[in-house]
């Protein structure tokens, strides 16, 4: 059976803050699919969620230990040379599980990365 017939579920998409973001230079295309990624898992919780399946969307800031700066070209970006900014992995992966157990819609791994939302995204123009 599938998780809408058995009526319990967890589902974890994998996003970047790059979606949450109005736009982000010289990754155009990583951010809409990263975007796309966020709309969908919202779409699919509130559909679900009426058959006991959650949706949880993760989306993480830089990455410690990872290619993508030097495969996406962007390794000056400041969210990689601010110290502590850069999450490990498993904190990353921790933080999904955790978030994803709870029955959170979203999450946003470290302090740095909730505040931007809350607070800095906000403020950001459109374009």
């Amino acid at each position: 059976k599938n998780m809408k017939d058995r009526r319990r579920g967890r589902i974890l998409f994998v996003s970047s803050m790059s979606g949450a973001m109005p736009g982000c230079p010289s990754v155009a295309v990583y951010a809409a699919t990263k975007s796309f990624e966020k709309s969908l898992a919202s779409s699919l919780g509130r559909e679900l969620e009426r058959f006991g399946v959650g949706v949880t969307c993760l989306l993480p800031g830089a990455v410690k230990d990872t290619s993508f700066a030097s495969t996406s070209a962007v390794e000056d970006a400041a969210c990689f040379h601010f110290p502590g900014y850069a999450k490990t992995p498993e904190l990353v992966a921790a933080e999904g599980i955790k978030g994803l157990m709870l029955g959170y819609p979203e999450v946003y791994p470290g302090w740095e990365n909730r505040l931007f939302v809350k607070m800095g995204l906000p403020m950001l123009p459109s374009r």
